[in-house]
This record gives C-alpha cells, structure tokens and sequence, in this order.
C-alpha cells in the first residue's frame, strides 16, 4: 500500500476509529554538516537547512529553470528526504528547485497513509 512509498508516517488508523501518532523524539542535530539542503516554506517567509539524510521537509518539484513549484505527495503534512524528493519530481518529469510558490495542482492528499 501507500505505506512502503512513503519516509515516514504520522498517524496510523490501528482499527476502525482508533489511531497510533508518532510523535518524533526531540534530539539534538548537528548545526553544521556536509550537503546541507535549504528548505522553506511555501509562502518564502522561511529558510533554514536541513540534512538531506533526514525527512526535513515536503518536496517541491519545477520544471527546470522555472520556480513554481508542485507536490507529488501521498499525505497532508508529509516529509521525506531529499533522496525521495528527488526521485518524486523525476516521475513528474520535473526536479526540485527554489520555488517562489508551491501550487496544490490537481493532488488530494489522504490526511495520512
């Protein structure tokens, strides 16, 4: 199911009417590291950097040279590595890029997987 496609998950229905959140431990990640990527919100109001190793952020996929961005997600509030972003902008013929704006495009997002 949608499950092996995605980095991680937030919310899981156990049985009907009853979920499981996981709730990310706090911890101390490095400052500084090697490859950082630059991530933002989508209303450019933010920028830090994230290691690409991690589920940092959502993906934002251009047509090249262009800076609209859209999601190819399976779940509201999703984030993934910089590996699966890659790979989901690549199959919408597109890559990631320094969006000005993300667009919802055609997607409805199950709330989680």
């Amino acid at each position: 199911g949608i499950e092996c496609e995605v980095d991680t998950v937030r919310v899981v229905q156990v049985v009907p009417g009853f979920f499981y959140e996981h709730v990310r431990a706090p911890c101390i990640e490095q400052a500084f590291l090697n490859d950082a990527k630059k991530v933002k919100n989508h209303y450019w109001d933010g920028n830090m950097c994230a290691d690409p190793r991690l589920p940092a952020a959502a993906e934002a996929c251009c047509d090249p040279g262009m800076t609209e961005g859209y999601r190819n997600g399976r779940y509201v509030g999703e984030r993934v590595t910089f590996a699966t972003a890659l790979n989901r902008c690549a199959s919408m013929s597109k890559e990631t890029c320094d969006f000005n704006w993300v667009g919802a495009g055609d997607e409805t997002y199950p709330s989680s997987p």
